[in-house]
């Protein structure tokens, strides 16, 4: 690992120029340098899957695969390393489009000074970090609004459910109540012993059935209370009542 645990990836034809910019880069201020010989070069160690760079200096006019030929491609893409152009006096122009294909700025390649030239590298490397984690907060803040809102909705079910909810248990149970006292008036007695069994079993599962979904919208608002949605949701202590299964025996 070098002094700033950053590797360079220098794109450049001049191969005087790219010697000279890397050996000072790595001697004098230790950063790990690559040197890519062309436009096409670069693509190609792209392509192999050596895309651990922390910054990329790329010299806009080279031949046949340009500076922004390369933008382009990494755009298209989608490789997301930090990159800078190299250019001469007079280029706004192609400055502009290197920004609009996602490069962080230019350096005026005739101006070379090794010590503006790395702090040039430190600054779109933390300006590449900032984004990132802008990114990453946009990104987290969109999830937790997202999450709210089905969070909401599901609070509006729950909402909705308990009331109808009671309101059935509380028919049923008051229906089976009423037939358990008339409903074997003309029934056989050799028969009765057993179909009094059956309907015992019978109101023994619905009120399991009861206490399960009792449970359930009980849990759910405790739940809702420790992590509130901008308080506790409504309806949540009017959960069903729990029905003993023992009570239901004759």
């Amino acid at each position: 690992m070098n002094e700033h645990g950053m590797r360079i990836l220098l794109v450049d034809d001049d191969e005087t120029y790219a010697k000279i910019v890397s050996l000072a880069l790595a001697e004098d201020f230790g950063f790990e340098v690559v040197v890519a010989q062309g436009g096409q070069e670069a693509i190609d160690l792209l392509k192999s899957g050596d895309r651990a760079f922390s910054v990329m200096i790329l010299d806009y006019r080279m031949p046949r695969v340009t500076g922004i030929d390369v933008l382009r491609w990494m755009h298209q893409h989608q490789i997301g390393i930090p990159a800078f152009i190299l250019t001469a006096a007079g280029s706004e122009e192609v400055v502009a489009e290197a920004i609009k294909l996602d490069a962080y700025d230019y350096f005026r390649k005739e101006d070379t000074d090794m010590e503006r030239l790395a702090a040039h590298i430190r600054a779109t490397h933390d300006r590449h970090l900032e984004r990132l984690a802008r990114a990453l907060e946009e990104e987290c803040t969109k999830e937790k609004l997202e999450g709210q809102a089905e969070r909401a909705q599901v609070d509006k079910l729950v909402s909705a459910m308990t009331p109808a909810l009671n309101s059935a248990f509380a028919r049923i149970t008051s229906d089976l109540d009423t037939n358990d006292k008339g409903m074997f008036a003309g029934v056989p007695e050799q028969d009765r012993e057993e179909l009094k069994k059956l309907f015992t079993g019978m109101k023994q599962e619905f009120g399991k059935l009861q206490n399960v979904v009792g449970g359930l919208l009980s849990l759910y608002a405790k739940v809702a209370e420790q992590h509130p949605l901008g308080g506790r949701p409504a309806g949540s202590d009017a959960e069903p009542e729990r029905q003993n299964p023992d009570a239901a025996k004759q």
